[in-house]
């Protein structure tokens, strides 16, 4: 029972994902919505919380993090008359803590995945080859496919089975092969690494297990960035740039790094605080997106947070939801480097189910070694 509802619950939370950013969901105040239910949610399951174990724990590094990260993330929006967008960047961490509540099992996990990665497969073969949605953006259906896959993978990390080893390489497979319409270069190269990272082709627990690595990769889109930057306007990629045209038929940066210069002078005007904006994908890069609109101090929140919720998982790396889920984000977060979805004023969804799942996970295990005792 707890499975069925568990997988309930991923698979709304998928629903959502999907519609938040499109024209239904903007018809149908999905982001709203989603706000609304996940702050009752959160009540309910503090209000459960507090009932069971007579306080709600909260430790001192997540609360002042967070109220810091509140103070700064409302407050540079409302002294820069923009509104309610410092919340938008704020409320999808009500969803981390109401999964992080929940008793996630391998059984439940994989049940949920599994209807995730069917329902990846499902949107991007009618996007493919029906009308139903036409006209949708293109770099939206790759980034939903792709979330899908990463999700579907987490129950099924370092699999041995002969099973296992002939049907992920296969969903790879067709995820890819449904993507590659949407010329989306970026989600099919994260498709193919998370492959190679779930069959242990590519070694990660070591990167995993050290706390300097976690916080390095979480850096990678503002390095991909600096990098790029400096590389468009300095080296000479003349060679690279005709290599990567006669390949995919488009430019190699695809006008990103102006675009990302533009960011960087912005940030230069308000490098403490930003100027409050959450832009609507215009950056396509997560940290030019958060450094823009939050500034420095903004970032570093942004990112410590994250930080704080990965290290949960290290003592529990031989499992393989925590550890999958630490993976599937960790990609999807490299993944921004070129696109937006993570931070955005309808942001994605699925980013912080998986910081969920690794805390629900975790919690549910170190309840299993207190029964042990």
């Amino acid at each position: 029972m707890n499975s069925i509802l568990y997988t309930i619950g991923m698979v709304a939370i998928w629903g959502i994902n999907l519609l938040n950013g499109s024209g239904l969901g903007a018809a149908y105040k999905t982001t709203e919505l989603a706000m609304t239910v996940t702050l009752l949610l959160m009540i309910g399951c503090l209000c459960l919380q507090a009932l069971k174990e007579g306080d709600i724990n909260v430790p001192p590094r997540y609360f002042y993090t967070i109220f810091v990260m509140l103070l700064v993330f409302v407050g540079v929006s409302y002294f820069n008359d923009r509104g309610m967008d410092g919340v938008i960047g704020f409320w999808v961490y009500m969803l981390v803590y109401v999964l992080s509540r929940t008793k996630v099992t391998i059984e439940a996990q994989r049940l949920a995945s599994i209807c995730i990665g069917v329902l990846g497969l499902a949107i991007l073969y009618i996007f493919d080859y029906m009308d139903v949605l036409k006209g949708w953006n293109t770099n939206s259906i790759a980034m939903i496919g792709l979330f899908s896959f990463l999700i579907f993978t987490i129950p099924f990390f370092g699999v041995t089975d002969w099973r296992g080893l002939l049907i992920l390489p296969a969903i790879g497979a067709a995820y890819v092969f449904l993507i590659w319409p949407t010329d989306s270069r970026s989600c099919i190269i994260v498709i193919l690494v998370a492959l190679l990272i779930v069959l242990r082709v590519i070694p990660v627990k070591k990167m995993l297990s050290s706390s300097k690595m976690l916080f390095a990769i979480l850096l990678v889109p503002l390095v991909v960035a600096v990098f790029v930057c400096l590389l468009s306007s300095f080296g000479d990629i003349s060679g690279l740039a005709e290599l990567n045209q006669e390949i995919f038929g488009k430019s190699l940066f695809n006008g990103r790094d102006e675009i990302w210069l533009d960011g960087f002078n912005q940030l230069w005007k308000t490098p403490l605080f930003g100027d409050g904006y959450v832009s609507s994908g215009y950056w396509h890069n997560s940290a030019i997106a958060c450094l823009t609109a939050f500034g420095t101090v903004g970032y570093f929140l942004w990112i410590m947070l994250f930080y704080m919720i990965l290290k949960e998982g290290r003592p529990y790396l031989d499992d393989v939801c925590v550890t999958g889920s630490m993976v599937a984000f960790l990609l999807l977060s490299c993944h921004q480097s070129v696109e937006l979805g993570i931070f955005a004023p309808n942001p994605s969804l699925l980013p912080y189910a998986m910081l969920g799942i690794l805390l629900g996970r975790v919690n549910c295990l170190r309840s299993e070694q207190k029964c042990l005792r």
